[in-house]
C-alpha cells in the first residue's frame, strides 16, 4: 500500500477547503446591529473577498439575476451554494496549475513523514483562519471585558515626599490659595483626625500659635465623617496612656488589613489618626488608549501620557458601556467644534457608594472655588428642560482620561514644631509633634481606588470629551454634598507617560 500523497492533490483541496470556510463563514456570520468604524470596515472588506476572489463566477451570475428579476441576490443560500461550488472548481484549477508549476505532479511525500504533519497543520490553519475571518469584529466585542478581571495596572508614576515633586502640592484645605501651574491635591483624612483632635481630646477646635490661619481654615471646613461611605474609614484620637495607640493599630489591622507604624509615644502624649481607603470600580472597564494622548498645560507646554476612555474608531458601538458615561454638563462656543470647551462628567454613574467626576473648566483661586463653580453648573444643566437628553452620551462620542498611579507624603510642617504650641485651654504645654498625611490614588480604565492616612501626634514641650488639558478629580459619596478627594491636574508629572 502507498503510503504517500502528492502534494499537488494536498494543495487542491486546501485551498479549495479555504475557499468554502470564507464563503460559508462570510453568508453564516450575522451583521452587528451596530457597528463602530473599523468593524463596519472590516465587515465591508470581508464580504468583498468572496466576491473578488470569485469574481469570475459573480460576473456570471449577472444575467441569471437578470433573468430572475433581481430574486436572485449573492447573500442568498442558493447564491452561497452556487459560489461554493463553481467558486471551488475555478480554484482548484487554479490550485492545480500553480503545483504543477511549483512542484510538479510527480512529487510526492510519506504521509508518516514530519514534513506531511507540517503541510497539513499549516492547511488546516489556513482553513481556520478563513473561516474565523469574518468572526473578527464579533470576537473582538466579545472578548472586551464585561467585568473588572485581570489586568495590569499602569505603573506607579511617583511614591516620595511631596518635597521632591517639583510641579505639584498638597494642601491642608480645600479653600488653601493654590499656586499657578501646579496640581493641586486635597483628601479629608487630614480633616477628619483634625475634627477628631478637636472633638474627642481637646474638646473643643484645635487653635495653633503662630498656625492661626491654617488652623482657622482647618476649623471653619464642612468636611466630615458623614461625607465618606461609613465601612470606608477610621478616625480615632486619644492620650497613649488610654491605649490609642494599640486601638488604632487592631482596628486597622481588623478592618483594612493593614499594619500601621506609629512613632513610640508617651503616655501623656496624644495621637489623631484617620484613614480612607475606597474606590469607585466602572461597571465596564473602559478601552486603554491605542496612542498616547497629548496632554497640554497651562503653560502650553506638551506631553505624551497614557490614557483610557471611548475612542473614535469605537463610534457607533459599546452601547453598555455608553450608558455608563453621564454628560452632568458642557459648553461649547462653537456649535461646530467637536471638543467643547467645557465639560463635566460622571465616568460611570453606575458605580457605589462613590462616583469619579472630572471636570474640564477653569481653575479658580482655590480647589474650594472650583468645586463650587463645578457644583453651580451641574445645578445649571439639571434645570434645564432637556437635561435629560443633554446627559445622554451619544453613539459618536468620544472620551479620553489620561491614566493616573502615585503615592505622596505630605508633612504639613506649618502646624509643626515646639514653636507651634496649642492654645486651648489645658493643654498649652502641648504642640504638634508631626502632622503628616499619605495619599495613594489610581485612575484607569478599570475605575478610581484612593487610600489615604493621616497622623497627628501631639506630645509635651519637648463630544469629545478629551482631558488633554488641566482638569478636574472629584471624588465622592454618590449624593453626598461635599467630596472627599480633589485633584487639580495642571500638568503632567502625575500622569501615567
Amino acid at each position: 500500500m502507498n503510503y504517500t500523497v502528492r502534494l499537488v492533490s494536498l494543495l487542491r483541496w486546501t485551498v479549495v477547503a479555504m475557499h468554502t470556510a470564507l464563503v460559508v463563514s462570510v453568508h453564516c456570520c450575522p451583521a452587528l446591529t451596530q457597528m463602530s468604524r473599523s468593524e463596519r470596515a472590516w465587515t465591508s472588506g470581508a464580504k468583498m473577498l468572496p466576491v473578488l476572489a470569485d469574481l469570475p463566477v459573480v460576473i456570471l451570475a449577472i444575467p441569471i439575476r437578470a433573468l430572475s428579476g433581481g430574486a436572485f441576490a449573492i447573500a442568498t443560500a442558493p447564491a452561497t451554494v452556487i459560489l461554493v461550488l463553481l467558486g471551488g472548481l475555478q480554484w482548484y484549477l487554479l490550485a492545480s496549475l500553480l503545483a504543477r508549476l511549483a512542484f510538479g505532479f510527480q512529487r510526492t511525500i510519506p504521509i508518516a513523514s514530519k514534513r506531511f504533519g507540517a503541510v497539513f497543520i499549516a492547511g488546516l490553519l489556513l482553513v481556520g483562519g478563513c473561516g474565523v475571518l469574518p468572526w473578527i469584529p464579533h470576537l473582538d466585542r466579545g472578548l472586551h471585558p464585561r467585568v473588572k478581571g485581570s489586568y495590569t495596572q499602569p505603573a506607579l508614576v511617583f511614591s516620595g515626599e511631596s518635597t521632591d515633586l517639583l510641579q505639584s502640592v498638597v494642601v491642608p484645605t480645600l479653600d488653601t490659595p493654590v499656586p499657578e501651574g501646579k496640581n493641586v491635591i486635597w483628601c479629608g483624612t487630614f480633616q477628619l483626625a483634625w475634627n477628631r483632635l478637636g472633638k474627642d481630646v481637646l474638646r473643643e477646635p484645635p487653635n495653633v500659635q503662630g498656625a492661626e490661619a491654617v488652623a482657622l481654615r482647618l476649623n471653619q471646613a464642612q468636611f466630615s465623617e458623614d461625607d465618606v461611605p461609613p465601612d470606608s474609614y477610621l478616625a480615632l484620637a486619644g492620650f497613649a496612656k488610654d491605649g490609642i495607640v494599640e486601638e488604632v493599630q487592631a482596628e486597622m489591622a481588623r478592618r483594612f488589613q493593614k499594619v500601621v507604624e506609629i512613632d513610640p509615644m508617651e503616655p501623656e502624649h496624644i495621637l489623631a489618626y484617620a484613614y480612607l481607603e475606597t474606590d469607585a470600580d466602572f461597571t465596564i472597564p473602559f478601552f486603554a488608549g491605542s496612542e498616547a494622548l497629548r496632554f497640554l498645560n497651562s503653560a502650553g507646554k506638551e506631553s505624551r501620557v497614557i490614557s483610557f476612555g471611548i475612542e473614535e474608531k469605537h463610534e457607533y458601538a459599546y452601547d453598555e458601556l455608553r450608558e455608563q458615561v453621564e454628560v452632568l454638563y458642557c459648553l461649547r462656543q462653537e456649535w461646530d467644534s467637536e471638543e467643547p470647551e467645557e465639560f463635566v462628567l460622571d465616568l460611570c454613574r453606575f458605580s457605589s457608594p462613590n462616583q469619579i467626576l472630572v471636570a474640564c473648566i477653569p481653575r479658580k483661586a482655590t480647589l474650594q472655588e472650583t468645586v463650587d463653580d463645578m457644583e453651580s453648573k451641574v445645578q445649571g444643566l439639571a434645570q434645564q428642560p432637556d437635561a435629560e437628553h443633554s446627559r445622554k452620551f451619544g453613539i459618536w462620542d468620544v472620551v479620553m482620561v489620561p491614566d493616573l498611579n502615585w503615592e505622596v507624603r505630605r508633612r504639613f510642617t506649618e502646624l509643626e514644631g515646639p514653636e507651634k504650641r496649642l492654645l486651648n485651654a489645658g493643654f498649652s504645654g502641648y504642640h504638634i509633634a508631626k502632622a503628616m498625611q499619605t495619599i495613594r490614588f489610581r485612575l484607569d480604565r478599570s475605575g478610581a481606588s484612593l487610600a489615604s492616612e493621616a497622623q497627628l501626634p501631639c506630645a509635651p514641650m519637648a463630544t469629545h470629551y478629551i482631558c488633554n488639558r488641566p482638569f478636574l478629580i472629584v471624588m465622592k459619596k454618590r449624593d453626598a454634598e461635599r467630596p472627599f478627594f480633589v485633584m487639580w491636574v495642571d500638568n503632567a508629572e502625575l500622569l501615567s507617560q
